[in-house]
């Protein structure tokens, strides 16, 4: 995969975070699209999560998005690590604590991140209205803490 510059900004700021030496950022690096364990579920692209972006401050709501890819990150002298690229979800509304995304809608936004700022694999069920096919519950499944 071809480095873009979202890609190479998410890998610096991990690096610097967590004190790392960042391996060879200016060529090519692994883009996964196949399984990865992470607490004992498999996560793959179209995976839906929730999430937080590194800049989010605690009070902001948690994201949910869909998977799109990893992205493996070398680095000298310790263990490569994975960041993920998420395409946000469009959060429709909310009931009784339920939160319901739009999948016809499409978001411009994607983000990558370091696997860390993952919360929870989430998967989105059918909305109770059949006339409102385009609508999704989100369902929490597991907490990836």
């Amino acid at each position: 995969m071809r480095l873009t510059q979202s890609v190479i900004a998410a890998a610096r700021a991990h690096c610097l975070q967590a004190q790392l030496q960042p391996g060879d950022l200016t060529g090519w690096l692994s883009k996964l699209t196949g399984q990865v364990h992470v607490n004992g579920y498999k996560w793959k692209q179209g995976t839906q999560c929730r999430y937080r972006l590194p800049t989010d401050n605690a009070q902001h709501a948690l994201r949910i998005g869909v998977l799109d890819h990893w992205v493996v990150v070398p680095t000298v002298g310790g263990e490569d690590f994975l960041l993920a690229c998420v395409i946000e979800s469009h959060l429709f509304n909310t009931i009784n604590g339920f939160d319901i995304v739009d999948v016809t809608h499409v978001s411009p936004r994607t983000s990558v991140f370091h696997i860390s700022h993952i919360v929870s694999l989430v998967i989105f069920v059918s909305y109770w209205q059949i006339q409102a096919r385009h609508l999704k519950v989100v369902l929490h499944v597991a907490s990836t803490r």
